[in-house]
């Protein structure tokens, strides 16, 4: 019988399921280095649910900040004392979680347009069965000037900025376009032109640039994380880390989340046209 019931134990041992969400004592997740990456103890943690729904299962230590009430565009240095009262400056880690509809990536670019960058975005549920983080207030910084390569422009403020950086076709560039080479490769200059929807009229008008069409599926995981592999599947030549001048033309409902896809893909400025 004791042969028996150990064979039993063992058994019952094996069924049990392993924990998919685990915790260690620094507050780093476990089993998912994906996780590991992005929750630190240190980081500032930015909530953009509703006050009712963050002060239902808020996180410890965690700072309600809707988007509808952080527009960095209207006053950057205002934005910039705002964020050093919460401890935030350029240097700082930032995790900004929502309800995965994009607040949290349109609430990180408004961050970005003020040089802070190292960001990264979850959904809150990931949150609820985690409860490590001490309590207590986040402690200020110095205020600081804002610098970012990061910005918004109008369509006509689009226009005016491609004409001052036009590049002159020399007649070897010519000669390169009409035997098939990409247009940025002949020109010497590196201008990419992203859009959310067929551009044919763009891309007469600036015959100079090259063109990416995005596509909003599959751009964020389950977890809210950015995929890493998704610029790969709709290109394997793209690489957006080569171009100087990055200009995202969207005027979707998640134009900002697309603005805070491309700087986390690589793009060293980015021009957000709506």
């Amino acid at each position: 019988m004791k042969v028996i019931g150990f064979f039993l134990l063992l058994s019952l041992m094996g069924c049990q399921q392993k924990p998919t969400l685990g915790v260690t004592e620094s507050g780093l997740l476990v089993q998912d280095q994906d996780y590991r990456k992005v929750i630190l103890e240190k980081s500032v943690v930015f909530d953009t649910r509703s006050p009712f729904d963050f002060n239902i299962s808020k996180v410890p230590r965690s700072i309600n900040l809707p988007l509808s009430d952080f527009q960095a565009s209207k006053d950057l240095l205002d934005a910039a004392r705002r964020l050093s009262f919460y401890g935030v400056n350029p240097e700082t880690s930032v995790v900004i979680i929502g309800d995965g509809l994009g607040d949290e990536q349109a609430l990180a670019w408004e961050f970005m347009k003020l040089g802070v960058v190292q960001i990264e975005t979850l959904k809150a549920s990931v949150f609820r069965m985690m409860n490590v983080r001490p309590e207590g207030s986040q402690k200020n910084v110095s205020l600081w000037k804002p610098h970012s390569f990061f910005t918004e422009l109008t369509k006509s403020e689009f226009e005016k900025k491609m004409n001052s950086i036009r590049p002159k076709p020399t007649s070897r560039a010519k000669a390169e376009i009409n035997q098939g080479f990409p247009v940025a490769k002949a020109l010497r200059e590196s201008i990419l032109i992203v859009t959310t929807a067929p551009a044919d009229s763009l891309k007469n008008q600036f015959y100079y640039a090259d063109f990416f069409q995005l596509k909003d599926q599959n751009l964020f995981d389950e977890k809210g994380l950015l995929n890493s592999t998704f610029l790969i599947s709709q290109n394997n030549s793209f690489d957006i880390k080569k171009y100087d001048y990055v200009f995202l033309v969207d005027s979707s409902s998640r134009k900002k989340a697309h603005a805070y896809a491309l700087v986390k893909f690589g793009a060293k400025s980015l021009f957000l046209v709506h």
